[in-house]
């Protein structure tokens, strides 16, 4: 049995080994999935942002370029001012401009070296190298080039489709007479308009003013002559624009936005995001921290489905271990069982072949010994013959065999004659046996010769467990009890521990005291008597008497119809 509980251990500690390593994989997973679900929703999230963006330069584009400093209803909040650089180094502020832009703007123009004359600007095809600053930004001008390529598949609706006006992309200069639009052609930037000087505007480039505002600006040719034409825009209301007409109010609940530029903007922290926009928003770098999403469960259904494996592993286990367990005390008893019985036949054969062999030889000098030997042989065949009878039954009833032949009747009739054929055995042993049977007990379903076995074993075990008892009786009644009758054998011996008496009808069991250790037998007489009163639809039970003793009592129901 330690070898048993050794191995179980074991097996529970690599079951819970391989259950930790599943649910640590299985989190894991749970993790790295909710990882990826975030970050395509924060992809999402920031290409709605560009997408809005986008719109906002196409209504910027369409503005012509003689209106750029006249108000614009329809201008966000985040617009600050409109501003112009002529190629004198003027610089224009819409009539709304903050004060003091106008310096910011001229620190700026001369840092990024923004005031070029116009007239040192050449044709599209062979004007020289730009500054430093419109080459960067051009080569960055992803948004710019989209849409440039989106134009040119329009370009074959150009040839069936009357010329509409347009508001040109941010990826193609665009050529306007005065300040009217054009109609797009094949060829949109070297369209002309009869006796008007061409006139042709380059997509907006951004770069950044400050810590708290971000400037586009664009350059316009007019024949020779060349300016620049921007607006100024607040990072923190820009923010707020993206927030409301991006992702929305009710899109993405609890998710903050924060921009910075791209030299000062921080590591991104566990569950955030962070995109750099295209061109011209290049300066601005957005940092997404997305709360954790409602619909995220997946971790705590692993969680209770981790705990209720685990814990129908157990029971699984420990159900395993108790049939092991039952299993091994079984074959235990078993193996007690068949050593007790051959022990019980050994006995009486060597007694009754000793007394015959004395017998044969003329060993037995007079007739009182001669007799003293038959009884002594007559006993132990009867006592053999009990304990074969007993086996026999125990095997009958394991293989389902075993049959009752059930009839209706007065219990107390019987047990007058039932008793008759145990009082020799009872006398041998220097017992009384004292009957008494009620006679208004009621018809009961039984079987005699079941009722018969019941009896042998009771007495048989009285006479076993009381003989050092000095009151040598054992009394046998048949009793009226509620809804049947009781049949009751009680002895005047030690009795039993009160924590045994409901094991002692378990099959192999003998009780632990003194007596028990001192009295042959096998454990098996009282689960047979158990065995045969349920079968007849009786119960039995057992209990310490009054004045000492053991009382055992088989109740009858009351047969049908009594």
């Amino acid at each position: 049995m330690r070898r048993v509980r050794i191995a179980f251990v074991l097996l529970s500690l690599a079951l819970l080994g391989a259950a930790g390593l599943v649910l640590q994989r299985a989190l894991a997973s749970v993790e790295e999935e909710g990882a990826a679900r975030r970050a395509a929703l924060a992809e999402r999230a920031f290409d709605e942002m560009e997408r809005v963006l986008s719109i906002f330069l196409d209504e910027q584009d369409a503005r012509g370029s003689a209106g750029w400093l006249a108000p614009a209803a329809h201008d966000p909040a985040f617009v600050s001012a409109h501003f112009e650089i002529g190629s004198d180094d003027s610089i224009r502020l819409a009539p709304a401009a903050p004060s003091g832009l106008d310096a910011k703007l001229s620190a700026w123009a001369e840092r990024r070296g923004a005031r070029r004359d116009g007239s040192e600007r050449d044709t599209a095809a062979a004007r020289p190298a730009q500054s430093p600053l419109y080459d960067a930004l051009q080569s960055l001008n992803r948004g710019a080039e989209g849409r440039t390529q989106r134009e040119r598949k329009l370009e074959a609706l150009a040839e069936v489709t009357p010329p509409q006006p347009r508001a040109p992309t941010a990826g193609e200069p665009r050529v306007l007479a005065a300040a009217e639009p054009a109609a797009p052609s094949s060829a949109p930037a070297e369209s002309r308009v009869a006796g008007a000087p061409r006139v042709a505007i380059d997509p907006l480039l951004g770069d950044r003013l400050d810590e708290s505002r971000l400037v586009l600006v664009r350059t316009v040719l007019t024949g020779e002559r060349g300016y620049r034409q921007g607006l100024v825009l607040d990072v923190a209301g820009l923010g707020a624009w993206l927030r409301e007409r991006g992702l929305g109010a009710d899109t993405l609940p609890g998710a903050l936005l924060e921009f910075a530029a791209p030299a000062v903007a921080a590591p991104a922290p566990p569950g955030s995001f962070a995109h750099r926009f295209a061109e011209p928003f290049a300066g601005l770098v957005v940092t997404l921290v997305l709360p954790p999403l409602p619909d995220s469960q997946s971790a705590a259904v692993v969680v209770r489905l981790s705990l209720l494996l685990a814990a129908a592993a157990a029971v699984a286990l420990i159900a395993l271990y108790r049939m092991v367990a039952v299993a091994l005390r079984y074959a235990e008893q078993r193996s007690r069982f068949v050593a007790a019985v051959s022990h019980e036949l050994k006995t009486p054969l060597t007694a009754i072949r000793m007394y015959g062999e004395m017998l044969r030889d003329g060993l037995v000098p007079t007739d009182e010994k001669r007799a003293e030997y038959y009884r002594t042989i007559t006993g132990e065949s009867e006592r053999l013959s009990r304990l074969i009878d007993n086996v026999l039954e125990f095997a009958r009833a394991g293989r389902g065999e075993a049959r009752l032949a059930l009839r209706s009747g007065p219990l107390a009739g019987e047990l007058p004659a039932l008793c008759d054929a145990l009082r020799p055995q009872a006398a041998e042993a220097g017992f009384a046996l004292e009957v008494s049977a009620a006679p208004d007990a009621p018809p009961v379903s039984y079987d005699r010769d079941a009722v018969a076995q019941i009896l042998v074993n009771l007495v048989d075990n009285a006479l076993k467990y009381a003989r050092g008892s000095p009151h040598r009786v054992v009394r046998v009644r048949c009793d009226p009890e509620e809804g049947g009758v009781a049949l009751r054998v009680r002895d005047f011996g030690p009795g039993v521990a009160p924590r045994d008496l409901e094991r002692i009808f378990e099959l192999f069991r003998r009780g632990d005291g003194e007596p028990a250790r001192a009295t042959r037998g096998t454990g098996l007489g009282l689960a047979l008597v158990r065995s045969l009163a349920h079968r007849m639809g009786a119960r039995v039970s057992a209990r310490n008497a009054e004045g000492g003793g053991l009382e055992v009592s088989v109740v009858f129901p009351s047969a049908a119809g009594a």
